[in-house]
């Protein structure tokens, strides 16, 4: 079996690495920016591997050699937004800066922030960012920095379309990078061309291009079909759960809870996420 798992940040994905780690032993290779070419296309030439990859910084020359390859096996698990965006700041907290002030982390960016804050104040900031840059034009894209809050960076849909936009008139993909910006906006232009809603544009692109996909709250369907397709063979009852951020999440309830309004101005911002993650839920 040849697999490439596209492994989106604080989805599950560390619990399938585990596994998969444990299985395919030395066949087991983590995917990175600093993977040379001759690397890849070593490991690409065996009969059996399992290669995992946060894609963020991944050179789009080594990410379009996995997406040409027919004989591969391309796995994703998905997970709902506002979870995976208290999952962050979870971890940020169970891991403060220096700085820390108290209430919510998000990132290193506490260190600009001398006082304590909630959930909702790293929210509001990451959608302000992207509500900004989404309504620029082209080419103030390289102006607005997309690193810093999650949201961008660790986009779901923007890492599950490999950072690229496909157009099924010409059967072509153009490979945005690190422009977000740019990704979505002309994710939404082809989608409009193709006279197709932007959940059906995502739904068709995930269930093309991946023979596995899942969502975190459901991981053990999500591990049943893995082992059905005999990607995964060793699944224990009891499954691992690893660098989970709940008890910090519990610990700091309060400050977790995100305002309804907040939550529908995410979706009215950004609903690839929201689609995406019901893109990966079972048909």
């Amino acid at each position: 079996m040849r697999v490439f798992f596209n492994h989106i940040a604080k989805c599950g994905g560390t619990t399938i690495n585990l596994l998969a780690k444990s299985e395919y032993k030395e066949n087991y290779h983590v995917l990175s920016p600093s993977t040379s070419i001759g690397e890849l296309t070593y490991w690409l030439s065996k009969k059996v591997f399992f290669i995992s990859s946060e894609i963020y910084g991944v050179s789009p020359s080594h990410l379009g050699l996995i997406m040409k390859d027919p004989n591969i096996t391309r796995i994703i698990l998905g997970r709902n937004p506002i979870s995976r965006f208290k999952s962050f700041c979870g971890h940020s907290a169970r891991n403060p800066t220096k700085k820390y002030a108290g209430g919510v982390e998000c990132g290193t960016n506490q260190v600009y922030i001398p006082q304590a804050v909630s959930i909702n104040f790293w929210l509001k900031a990451a959608l302000k960012k992207i509500e900004l840059g989404l309504n620029s034009s082209q080419a103030e894209y390289s102006f607005i920095d997309p690193t810093g809050l999650p949201i961008t960076i660790y986009s779901q849909w923007w890492l599950a379309s490999i950072q690229s936009v496909y157009d099924p008139n010409s059967k072509s993909s153009i490979f945005y990078g690190k422009n977000f910006f740019g990704h979505i906006c002309q994710t939404r232009k082809i989608a409009t061309s193709t006279r197709q809603t932007l959940p059906k544009y995502i739904s068709t692109y995930i269930r093309k291009f991946y023979q596995v996909y899942g969502i975190t709250e459901c991981m053990p369907d999500f591990l049943k079909k893995l082992e059905c397709l005999g990607v995964l063979s060793a699944i224990p009852e009891s499954i691992p759960k690893a660098n989970s951020s709940e008890e910090i999440q519990l610990k700091l309830k309060s400050s977790f809870e995100i305002d309804e309004i907040l939550l529908a101005d995410y979706f009215s911002i950004l609903p690839e996420e929201f689609f995406f993650y019901e893109a990966c839920m079972d048909p």
